[in-house]
């Protein structure tokens, strides 16, 4: 018997990754959840993702994170349930990101436990956003493991609202104990590499290191992971005995000044003009009176860390993309796009 994977907020960067590695496997029918059936130019890349896939096409169906409308009609006749969607991060307003990211979780998964439903396990797509963020009290040379979760009283909103989304989806596992299916979560760091549609949010920060949009770097660290990375873990936590889990996917962490020095060495002789300048702590610090985003930046400003992403290799089975090789994908796939500009 054929079965089932539905994956939502399916036009997305990771979503159509997923898609796609599902569709060339050939194992299962692949259904998306859509926000708009009619907008052809988005949904048209999902549908000509794998021309000769075995089993056809996807199967389109529209629901609305903001709605309980719509959600139950999706998951009918579906076995597994990968929950990409989430609201955009170009807003910084809590209320449009973190009531949003919160009700659109629970709208998932109530419609997986309803009577009727056939949902065996439900993967969400969290973010090391819920665990590495908002403390004060961590020595500078911590390593975030999934025993770690953020505190959403000391971030910005976008942080806030992965971290509770992924609280409310444990949560509702917990308390209602009746639920059928299985519940994990995978929690990849800043997702880079190639886009199969038009470049994403995802890699907005490189698209702005070579475009000269950023002009200056801050000390910002970050963990890095790449979206075949990304995508196998959701499929491999689908699919293996073991359920109940948070997998933290890290390839490394890296300074800002590190993804800017890989990106000029391999683009810069192209005629890329790479933003490589560092910006000094007490500009930064004058720009927060002004602005939010730097008074985001500057609570993280110099902060070090690591973030260990090994029990995803272990338990899931598989070796971690080197980053570099993202990094350089990221730039050419922005080059190939007509994102960035070359002489």
């Amino acid at each position: 018997m054929v079965e089932t994977v539905l994956i939502t907020g399916a036009t997305g960067f990771i979503a159509l990754e997923i898609a796609y590695q599902l569709l060339k496997q050939g194992k299962y029918k692949v259904k998306g959840t859509v926000r708009n059936l009619g907008n052809k130019q988005r949904n048209q890349p999902l549908i000509d993702l794998v021309p000769d896939a075995k089993l056809g096409p996807p199967e389109l169906v529209a629901a609305d994170l903001l709605s309980p409308v719509g959600w139950e009609e999706a998951v009918k006749d579906v076995d597994y349930v990968l929950h990409t969607a989430s609201p955009f991060y170009q807003s910084s307003k809590e209320a449009e990101l973190v009531e949003p990211a919160v009700q659109g979780t629970l709208n998932v998964l109530r419609a997986c436990s309803a009577e009727g439903s056939k949902v065996k396990r439900v993967i969400v797509t969290s973010s090391c956003a819920s665990v590495a963020y908002g403390h004060k009290d961590f020595s500078p040379d911590h390593v975030y493991t999934e025993a770690d979760w953020t505190n959403p009283d000391n971030v910005e909103a976008y942080t806030k609202s992965k971290t509770l989304a992924e609280k409310a989806a444990w949560d509702f596992v917990k308390t209602n104990p009746g639920h059928k299916f299985e519940l994990s979560t995978v929690n990849p760091s800043l997702v880079l590499g190639r886009c199969r549609t038009s470049p994403g949010t995802s890699v907005d920060l490189v698209a702005q290191m070579m475009t000269g949009k950023i002009p200056a770097l801050p000390d910002i660290n970050l963990g890095v992971v790449d979206v075949e990375d990304v995508a196998k873990a959701h499929v491999r936590a689908m699919e293996c005995e073991v359920a109940g889990e948070r997998f933290i996917l890290s390839a490394a962490v890296l300074n800002f000044r590190d993804i800017a020095d890989i990106l000029a060495e391999e683009f810069r002789p192209r005629g890329v003009r790479v933003t490589t300048a560092r910006l000094p702590r007490i500009v930064g610090s004058l720009l927060s009176l002004f602005s939010p985003q730097m008074r985001s930046i500057m609570r993280d400003w110099g902060r070090r860390f690591g973030i260990d992403g090994s029990k995803a290799e272990r338990v899931l089975g598989f070796e971690y993309t080197e980053p570099r090789r993202s990094i350089v994908a990221t730039g050419n796939m922005l080059i190939e796009a007509g994102v960035v500009r070359t002489k």
